[in-house]
């Protein structure tokens, strides 16, 4: 698939990612919680220094979980997306691999494409959450980051 990592890396990513999507979908961290690994590393614009261990990630996730269950207005919708090639970015995402599967955050309306989460894993377990809210530039045809190419959405939110 992407052709710079092996296979089954590949798969265990695209595994990360789907449940991640179920997490943000639900808004339960139960999708997740045996795939952390215990000294994880969760980045985001959002949260002032990078956030490390497994329990301090959930911890975050469920506030922000509560947090957004009771703010009308605020629904949460995740994609699954795969992403582009970044040789003219100016910006790059991290760790990023062209083809490799990541997550688009939408809130309030599916249309409105606010972040791209990646995910890096090691073991089998999820080691790095990386949360890049609005990269520099929005793609035309599906508002998203424009170096992040969106997939049909995989998930609807459940009630």
């Amino acid at each position: 698939m992407f052709g710079e990592i092996p296979l089954n890396y590949e798969l265990q990513l695209l595994i990360f990612v789907t449940a991640l999507g179920k997490t943000y979908n639900t808004l339960d961290v139960e999708h997740i919680e045996q795939l952390l690994d215990d000294d994880i590393k969760y980045e985001s614009q959002q949260v002032f220094c990078p956030l490390k261990g497994k329990e301090a990630v959930l911890d975050y996730l469920r506030k922000k979980f509560a947090t957004l269950r009771n703010t009308p207005g605020s629904e949460l919708f995740a994609e699954i997306g795969f992403m582009g090639s970044q040789e003219r970015e100016y910006i790059k995402a991290a760790f990023a691999t062209e083809g490799q599967p990541c997550l688009i955050l939408s809130q309030g309306e599916k249309e409105r494409k606010l972040a791209v989460v990646l995910v890096e894993g090691l073991k089998g377990k999820i080691r790095d959450l990386s949360n890049y809210a609005r990269l520099h530039r929005i793609g035309p045809r599906c508002r998203a980051p424009a170096n992040i190419r969106c997939s049909q959405v995989l998930y609807e939110r459940f009630q």
